[in-house]
């Protein structure tokens, strides 16, 4: 059975935007994301992808992120990819979410499977206090059969859980520095899966909440599809999800709109002073 998706917006708010975004002409007209090299002559069935998924998780981490994660799961006609992260210094998590098309899906995990993927070793890697106070490095297994989602709570290595399901068959490995390790299929599904989502559902930035304390309101402005933030008018420059928005108190008109898909919706909210106000909205 596959691990709960803890860190990704509500499914029902995915779903709500899903047969909008398929039926807009703008979809099928988009150039793929996935890079030139990623394709197969064993393309998966439709049978083979039901119910199928590819995903990265950044499990533990001594850079600024607690938590990332790229993903693509099959849904229907299409596969939702989500860009999820997590900032030090914070308590929750942010995700974009879009979609990708059937075809495109078909290539990367058809690619993926002819990497052997589905057969990817439980790796020995290094522990977390390898090296230090004249230690040898010693290979410490971080997979644990009974929990392969386990792993440790810090660590000097970027500590990875690596999840690909096609077909029936599933593979997860939990490694360290997988970027540093002789098998380079670790590495090819975190750069591809890395690079779709991103073409897909952009970066996520974080911008610091500025003026004097209790003076200034805050906004936090997600949306399904992502979509280009404007404030009273004025583009911000930033697209969805906007983690925190100085604003001074009072209304503010934002407006979300996704050029590519041809999708806008408006709306108003009332920010007080010294509060985070939340607008999640999915596009019509």
């Amino acid at each position: 059975m596959r691990h709960p998706r803890d860190k990704t917006l509500p499914l029902a708010l995915v779903t709500a935007g899903m047969s909008a975004i398929l039926a807009s002409p703008a979809l099928a007209a988009d150039k793929s994301p996935l890079p030139d090299d990623v394709t197969s002559t064993n393309l998966p069935s439709d049978t083979e992808l039901a119910d199928s998924w590819a995903r990265v998780a950044l499990r533990a981490n001594p850079g600024p992120f607690q938590y990332l994660a790229y993903e693509v799961t099959v849904r229907g006609q299409a596969g939702v990819v989500s860009h999820v992260r997590g900032f030090m210094g914070r308590g929750d998590v942010v995700s974009k979410t879009d979609l990708l098309r059937k075809h495109d899906v078909r290539r990367l995990f058809g690619w993926l499977r002819d990497q052997g993927v589905l057969d990817m070793p439980y790796p020995a890697t290094a522990s977390a206090d390898a090296g230090k106070n004249g230690k040898a490095a010693q290979p410490a297994p971080l997979f644990d059969p009974n929990n392969p989602h386990l792993g440790p709570a810090t660590s000097a290595l970027p500590v990875f859980d690596l999840s690909f399901r096609l077909g029936g068959r599933e593979r997860t490995v939990l490694i360290a520095d997988p970027l540093s390790l002789a098998d380079r299929r670790y590495a090819k599904l975190i750069a591809a899966l890395r690079q779709v989502a991103l073409a897909v559902t952009g970066e996520i930035a974080y911008q610091p909440p500025t003026g004097v304390m209790g003076t200034q309101g805050y906004l936090f402005i997600d949306s399904v599809p992502s979509a280009e933030v404007s404030i009273d008018g004025v583009p911000i420059g930033e697209s969805t999800p906007v983690l925190t928005w100085t604003v001074a108190p009072g209304s503010h008109t934002i407006t979300l709109e996704n050029k590519r898909l041809g999708l806008k919706r408006e709306t108003r909210v009332k920010v007080q002073p010294g509060i985070t106000t939340s607008v999640e909205l999915t596009l019509p």
